[in-house]
């Protein structure tokens, strides 16, 4: 069985701080031509720590051991786990990440005081990094194990540590298209305090961590839970400031212009007021919200802002009013202004619709805007870009309950490709498919469904550590 192949992973790793004992290439097993043929999640690992392992340290390499050992821990093979969070260096946030995950798996076995030795080591480790910010967000992840492994008192400790390690944080806008961007990490993490605070009851610790976001517009404006807590007045209090900071955003982003940043802020501020209970206050900042989208200068982003904002709409129950601001970003999509094409712009709208709610409800996804989406993706010259849309387009059927059509349009678009003729173009967007965007929760069954056909295209990639990260995600969605 493929699952034998574990032990000799287990002697790579060993050999992993042997000088010369290090392999060339992943090592010979006939039964990979079976796994491609019935992909399993166990048979997949397996080859992709093989490759990871087989290959020269690199930047890369650390955050694919991280994920591998995350994934081994998560069908409960600690013993393999543990092996490939060793071989990561103690500087690593991905090693205290990987411990974490095994914490978890531990409990999860009953091996309790296992767990709370993994998590002690994972914690030790966290404190020691150099960079502030990764020690407060892997403080965030060992926090979130714990709780998860019913240590709740270590868990509230641990996410105490965190938010006090933010309060000290100066970090400033930045101006470097560099991803991901500090102040971005920052605000979605303040904003996942926020609400692991709110949830364990910690309502004045959740409003300080919402407080403490200056340039993540988005976070700032959900973390709301203070309201849902009774603390109306603080909610108003908090809402008033976003407002407030919203006109002071002059300056462009290196992800977003300025004009883009504020339909976007102004539209998530606008669905938190109206999920808070403050519709009242909502209704002023919807208006500054059309306002706002309808003057982003580039047609492709003011796509995206009007579809952030009918989402808002329809998910406050302004029904009428998203259904105008949808149509509105689907004739954009086919106008000459729009550079990026149609066929982006109209799946950004059916992902804010299905996003939204509308396939959960009795009113329908438009048929014929699906249809029309898919022909503006054939109408896409270089076939290997037609991969990410059609993955969007795909994962909008499968959020609608329609499998079937989400593994047809991707097949179809995966079709083109086999081992010999898949560009690095086409392989960076399959990623973006396989990994999925923040959000989305991964372990997509559409991958599932076409895993074959999905590995035979990946068996291309002629760099071992791209291809064992390609094969991580697969992994990642495969159940079986």
């Amino acid at each position: 069985m493929r699952r034998e192949v574990s032990g000799i992973i287990l002697i790579v790793l060993a050999l992993l701080f042997c000088p010369t004992g290090m392999a060339q290439g992943p090592l010979p097993d006939a039964s990979w031509d079976a796994c491609r043929k019935a992909p399993t999640r166990a048979c997949i690992l397996d080859e992709a720590i093989l490759l990871a392992l087989s290959v020269e340290p690199s930047l890369r390499r650390p955050t694919q051991l991280g994920k591998l050992a995350e994934l081994e821990a998560a069908i409960g093979n600690v013993p393999a786990a543990l092996g490939i969070a060793q071989s990561i260096p103690p500087d690593q946030p991905s090693r205290v990440t990987a411990l974490s995950s095994i914490g978890g798996a531990q409990a999860r076995l009953g091996q309790t005081n296992e767990a709370k030795e993994t998590f002690d080591q994972a914690h030790q480790i966290a404190l020691a990094l150099k960079d502030q910010l990764d020690s407060a967000e892997v403080l965030q992840t060992i926090a979130e194990a714990e709780a998860k492994a019913g240590l709740t008192t270590e868990a509230a400790s641990t996410l105490q540590e965190s938010l006090k390690l933010t309060e000290t944080l100066d970090i400033r806008a930045s101006s470097c298209a560099v991803y991901p961007l500090p102040e971005i990490r920052l605000g979605i993490l303040l904003k996942t305090l926020a609400e692991q605070q709110a949830k364990a009851g910690n309502v004045s610790d959740a409003l300080q961590a919402a407080r403490l976001i200056k340039y993540h517009l988005p976070s700032r404006a959900r973390a709301i839970a203070q309201a849902k807590m009774g603390l109306a007045e603080d909610a108003a209090a908090t809402f008033d400031a976003a407002l407030q900071f919203v006109p002071t955003v002059r300056q462009d982003g290196p992800l977003w212009s300025a004009d883009v940043t504020r339909s976007l802020a102004l539209s998530t501020i606008a669905e938190a007021q109206s999920e808070a209970g403050f519709k009242m206050h909502a209704a002023p900042t919807f208006e500054r919200a059309v306002q706002a989208a309808s003057k982003i200068y580039d047609a492709r982003y003011r796509i995206q802002g009007l579809a952030k904002l009918g989402r808002a709409q329809y998910k406050s129950g302004r029904s009428k009013d998203a259904s105008g601001t949808f149509e509105k970003a689907r004739k954009l999509a086919w106008a000459p202004e729009n550079a990026g094409g149609p066929a982006h712009g109209l799946v950004e709208v059916l992902e804010a619709e299905v996003d939204g709610g509308l396939a959960e409800t009795g009113f329908q996804l438009n048929e014929s805007v699906l249809i029309e989406a898919g022909e503006a993706i054939r109408l896409i010259a270089d076939k290997s870009r037609r991969i990410l849309p059609a993955g969007r387009l795909a994962h909008v059927y499968e959020k609608a309950g329609r499998l079937q059509d989400a593994v047809d349009i991707f097949a179809e678009a995966l079709g083109p490709f086999d081992r010999t003729n898949f560009q690095d173009i086409g392989l960076q967007l399959l990623v973006v498919v396989l990994r999925g965007v923040p959000g989305r929760p991964q372990g997509s069954r559409l991958i599932s469904e076409l895993a074959p056909q999905v590995v035979e295209v990946v068996q291309s990639v002629k760099n071992d550590l791209r291809r064992a990260q390609a094969l991580i995600f697969i992994a990642e969605a495969l159940q079986n």
